[in-house]
């Protein structure tokens, strides 16, 4: 059965915010080729497309993702529900960990 991406963005969505985090849906209206989210977390932001096994990334997306890239804004791209959990992971909660650990001055 395949995964639709609905389904790994809702998923994205959820883990971000258990993380403490905002998943904010950007919508392709008034730009095509945006990537679909823009996550917020202790005051940092990440660009992220999401897409499933066998999906392409079209030449509008592929044109923005390396604009931004310029910018200073590389996109990520998640590819299944496990991709999702795993970013979140390795950027939000290691994140969080990680500051949580810094001695007092």
């Amino acid at each position: 059965m395949r995964v639709r991406e609905s389904a790994v963005e809702k998923r994205l969505v959820v883990e971000v915010g258990k993380a403490g985090g905002w998943a904010l849906k950007l919508s392709p209206q008034f730009m095509p080729g945006i990537p679909d989210r823009l996550v917020l977390f202790q005051q940092r932001c990440w660009f992220i497309e999401v897409k499933t096994k066998g999906g392409r990334v079209s030449k509008a997306q592929a044109f923005i993702h390396r604009k931004l890239a310029r910018v200073g804004f590389p996109v990520t791209i998640v590819w299944s529900k496990e991709d999702a959990v795993e970013w979140v992971h390795q950027n939000l909660t290691r994140t969080q960990e990680n500051e949580t650990n810094i001695p007092p001055p």
